[in-house]
């Protein structure tokens, strides 16, 4: 076997991938035909003892894609046919690095939609390029190297519809036939103009079938409307500056993200404005649970107050005279939480207020209109509505001390107000 020449096992149902060793020790091997096997995939370095090989026929499989190492140690090979597969490339994929000797390859009727850059860059020798009936686009990077002269470059059938300054560059290093026929040509986009003088000026072929050196039926204008099936070689193509549509198209992208910020910003705004008693809270919230996640064990509360008393300041008067002398002096006592007294100097007040529902078995909070009308107030029923219902715990109390007009109630005092005792003090 290390003497064969020519191996042909085409049309031999597998079903299944090439695998690394099948092919193995074939040292002289010079054409190697696998071509209608039904095979799905080709395990890197499948070919790498392969070295004298110089025709590798793979049509008409069902392979979807190539990986870098797909060929490796093909360094005599000339030939590649991989026409009538499911063939796609992917950006940063280079199948082709391994064959620096390769002259012909044929990767016609795939799925083919992008070329990536420099996916042909390493065949310095490549002369004759089929890639015709796929889904190519137009590229904006170099595929090939650019020292190269390719005598034949086949791109007919695909889904070009219009030419960047790099394939125009990459078009003059093609010598003798340039197959660009039965492509959409979109004739008001930019480039159409600098393809139209190419074909006018050039000495190629521009058909593979035909003596003619241009079929106008096979080069036609499919958009826009007014110009359709009109030959791309003698139409009066639309002046498009593309300079301008180039700098048009980052002004709009330019307003659009500049609206799109204030939209945004004005959104966070409106939250912000109508939420900000339950945005403070989850702050402090989180704040607490990273707090109490530094501990190895589950949270358990430890009470230190029986109650934390919440009022605005022109109420102190009625909590030191009658509310801490009846709680807490009078049996049975109960010792409270309040402001003046238990509040930690040099601390964030909102730190000591979470602290003091935290530690608290209960919380009263003492209404007024003042307290309606103080923002900490609110915020420390907010603190205290969530924490407790966080931590299951139906522990309000509320104290009115005066009548208060209803048109200072918030929504959710109201709701508090109804679905609990609401002790009311009387003198």
């Amino acid at each position: 076997m290390t003497h064969l020449s020519y191996l042909s096992l085409s049309k031999i149902p597998v079903q299944d991938k090439l695998s690394r060793y099948v092919l193995s020790g074939l040292r002289n091997l010079k054409s190697l035909s696998l071509g209608a096997m039904q095979l799905t995939d080709i395990e890197e370095f499948a070919f790498e003892t392969l070295t004298s090989l110089v025709i590798l026929d793979i049509q008409a499989n069902s392979l979807h894609y190539l990986r870098n190492h797909t060929f490796f140690g093909l360094r005599s090979l000339k030939m590649l046919f991989l026409r009538r597969n499911n063939l796609r490339f992917f950006e940063g994929y280079l199948p082709f690095l391994h064959m620096p000797l390769l002259r012909e390859l044929s990767i016609e009727y795939n799925q083919i939609d992008t070329l990536p850059g420099q996916i042909f860059s390493s065949l310095t020798n490549l002369k004759r390029l089929f890639l015709s009936e796929n889904k190519i686009v137009p590229w904006k990077s170099r595929i090939f190297h650019s020292n190269l002269t390719v005598t034949v470059l086949q791109l007919s059938g695909n889904q070009i519809t219009y030419v960047t300054p790099i394939m125009l560059t990459e078009f003059s290093q093609v010598s003798e036939y340039l197959d660009l026929s039965k492509n959409p040509f979109n004739c008001s986009t930019c480039g159409m103009k600098e393809l139209q003088a190419f074909f006018r000026h050039s000495n190629l072929t521009f058909s593979l079938h035909s003596k003619a050196q241009m079929d106008p039926l096979s080069y036609t204008c499919k958009q826009p409307v007014f110009l359709l099936n009109r030959p791309i070689k003698d139409v009066e193509l639309p002046i498009v500056n593309c300079e301008i549509e180039e700098a048009t198209l980052i002004s709009l992208f330019a307003v659009a993200l500049i609206c799109f910020i204030i939209i945004s910003i004005l959104l966070i705004s409106f939250l912000c404005y109508f939420f900000w008693w339950y945005i403070r809270y989850w702050i402090f919230h989180i704040q607490a649970r990273m707090k109490e996640g530094k501990f190895s064990h589950p949270y358990e509360p430890r009470y230190v107050y029986d109650a934390f008393v919440s009022y605005n300041s022109e109420n102190t008067p009625w909590v030191l005279t009658y509310l801490l002398p009846a709680l807490e002096a009078q049996e049975p006592t109960f010792k409270l939480c309040v402001h003046e007294r238990d509040f930690q100097v040099g601390a964030l007040i909102t730190e000591n207020i979470l602290e003091a529902i935290d530690g608290s078995k209960k919380v009263i909070l003492v209404l007024s209109e003042s307290f309606i009308k103080s923002e900490w107030c609110m915020f420390e029923l907010h603190m205290a509505q969530h924490k407790l219902f966080d931590d299951i715990r139906d522990a309000l109390i509320l104290v009115k001390l005066e009548n208060i007009d209803k048109k200072l109630y918030t929504k959710n005092l109201l709701y508090l107000e109804k679905t609990r005792l609401c002790l009311e003090w009387t003198e």
